[in-house]
């Protein structure tokens, strides 16, 4: 993306407000751009959260992002991937559509649960199950009978390297013992509101996504949301106010150069 040969005087001023501020932390410790602790109880009151489907563990998993990552940390680090290794020649890699079937799985799965965790009784009412898992039984389902394989290779790929329990769900059926499995959704912060991202869509393409869907599929989105996460929240602020995200599209690469920790 081009930038424009003159930024507007309140974004000039505001990064170049930033960037005396980061030369004069340079031999400070960097920030992650997360809140610390003494500023929990504030944002507590007004962050915004969205949920984040199935087990964190599995999502961080199928993104790239660490297990060790804050769940404040979990969408600026998602952006940050999905910029840097999402998308070649203006196609999504196998990298982002690989996040975007798991996240579709996970909601699948999620229909399925009862008080945040799958149960499974027995033969009876497992088939909803290993349709959305993409496995179905080689000869039926009973004692010593309910070896599992493949049906869609796609969900079943998804399946293993997320790292659901197959193997435990297979030796229930086998043993007729029941199957749980905790499958709860995650609630992570966001910058800003997420009505406020999804107004970066067309109307008509806006029915039904979350911010998720949209750091999962729009490359200037993810650039946007990097660089406003390496920002002080101050800094952050003032440009959300004016000139507000639509605009700062077109700023994303100047944001992030002075956003960078030096």
């Amino acid at each position: 993306m081009k930038l424009p040969h003159r930024l507007p005087t309140v974004v000039a001023t505001a990064l170049a407000g930033l960037g005396v501020c980061c030369l004069a932390r340079a031999a400070g410790p960097v920030s992650s751009g997360a809140p610390s602790a003494g500023d929990e109880s504030t944002v507590a009151q007004h962050t915004e959260t969205i949920a984040i489907p199935g087990p964190l563990r599995s999502f961080l998993r199928m993104a790239g992002i660490s297990q060790g990552s804050t769940p404040a940390e979990v969408l600026s680090l998602l952006a940050r991937n999905a910029f840097l290794y999402g998308h070649e020649q203006e196609r999504k890699t196998e990298y982002l559509v690989l996040e975007d079937r798991y996240v579709e799985q996970a909601r699948e799965l999620q229909t399925l649960t009862a008080d945040g965790s799958i149960y499974i009784t027995g033969c009876g009412d497992v088939e909803p199950l290993l349709r959305v898992l993409g496995y179905h039984f080689e000869a039926g389902c009973g004692q010593g009978g309910a070896t599992l394989i493949t049906w869609d290779a796609e969900r079943a790929f998804l399946t293993m390297d997320s790292g659901f329990p197959l193997t435990k769900l297979e030796q229930s059926l086998q043993h007729a013992t029941p199957f749980s499995f905790p499958y709860p959704s995650t609630r992570v912060p966001i910058l800003f509101h997420e009505s406020d991202w999804l107004a970066l869509l067309p109307a008509r393409d806006r029915t039904g996504k979350t911010l998720l869907d949209l750091l999962l599929n729009d490359q200037d989105a993810d650039r946007l949301y990097t660089a406003l996460s390496r920002l002080d929240p101050e800094t952050r602020d003032a440009l959300f106010q004016s000139p507000g995200l639509k605009r700062l599209l077109f700023y994303a690469p100047a944001l992030e150069f002075f956003g960078r920790p030096l």
